[in-house]
């Protein structure tokens, strides 16, 4: 799997957890996918389909693009929710992405890095 993301020029690393509560660095809440600004990692759930799983990696760098350029909404899980689901239709919807490419699903291979 895609084992970092450099958002703004700052690298965050992903790790894939198989439980839901996993992803939570508290272990409290059961989380599809959770970012963590301050040690500029991302967790997220490993049962998740490609769209998917593209969609929360795009949810999560919204909410480190908000804080970095001050957008005032980083951390209202709705706003950042519809921006994420637009910018996710917009690419996918487009194929400005592909998702095969990125993931590398039908050959096991997966890039290290991907800039969003």
């Amino acid at each position: 799997m895609i084992s970092s993301v450099s958002i703004l020029g700052v690298p965050f690393s992903i790790t894939y957890h198989d439980a839901l509560s996993d992803v939570d660095s508290g272990g409290q809440i059961p989380l599809r996918g959770q970012i963590d600004l301050q040690t500029s990692s991302i967790r997220l759930h490993k049962g998740n389909n490609l769209p998917a799983m593209f969609s929360i990696i795009v949810h999560e760098c919204i909410h480190a693009l908000a804080r970095e350029l001050e957008l005032g909404f980083q951390d209202c899980e709705e706003d950042v929710t519809r921006v994420a689901r637009g910018i996710t239709a917009l690419l996918l919807d487009n194929k400005l992405v592909d998702l095969e490419a990125i993931f590398r699903k039908e050959t096991g291979e997966y890039p290290d890095e991907v800039d969003l």
